[in-house]
């Protein structure tokens, strides 16, 4: 599955939960400090973003809850490369 296949099955995900699971919406606001943009259906791509200065009210967001294996994860964010990944994650 090439990269941006992957990142179209991800928002096809969130899109399905937005339209068929209303329990899923946080119920308060509080973002976390770090959210993963995935661009547009135009130009998919993965990176960080900051939450401090970002309107929470317009905002639709996905959680990952749990970290699967060791710290050799692709993707995983450490404090070695995470002012990288606010340029592009590496997928």
């Amino acid at each position: 599955m090439s990269n941006e296949a992957r990142i179209l099955k991800m928002k096809e995900w969130l899109h399905k939960c937005i339209s068929e699971h209303p329990d899923c919406k946080p119920k308060a606001y509080k973002l976390p400090r770090r959210l993963v943009s995935i661009g547009s259906s135009t130009e998919p791509r993965l990176n960080l973003v900051s939450t401090q200065r970002l309107d929470f009210e317009n905002i639709q967001y996905a959680t990952l809850s749990y970290c699967w294996g060791s710290s050799g994860i692709p993707g995983k964010t450490t404090k070695f490369n995470k002012a990288s990944y606010f340029e592009a994650i590496p997928v």
